[in-house]
């Protein structure tokens, strides 16, 4: 019936919020620092270890593109990284 859907669906949305919530916090209390990035490679979560290591702050980081932020964009192309690996790690 359209009221257990309802139901049901609203449950599935607090779900996918909890979820949100609890890897929002694991990497925000990462000792690493990580970027994640759309497919286009431009920067959507950034951590603040990640915006300590690069000396910037999140405005400066969040919708940018990883590879230039990183300058990497002459050493790297983001096909190549897509290609190889979903993750991608800088010492």
């Amino acid at each position: 019936t359209s009221n257990n859907q309802t139901k049901y669906g609203n449950e599935d949305k607090a779900n996918t919020e909890s979820e949100k919530r609890r890897l929002d916090s694991v990497i925000t209390h990462m000792s690493d620092g990580i970027l994640a990035t759309d497919r286009r490679g431009r920067v959507r979560i950034a951590n603040d270890m990640a915006l300590k290591m690069l000396g910037l702050a999140k405005e400066d980081v969040i919708g940018y593109y990883m590879l230039g932020l990183l300058n990497l964009e002459n050493e790297f192309s983001l096909d190549e990284i897509q290609e190889n690996n979903d993750s991608f790690l800088l010492d």
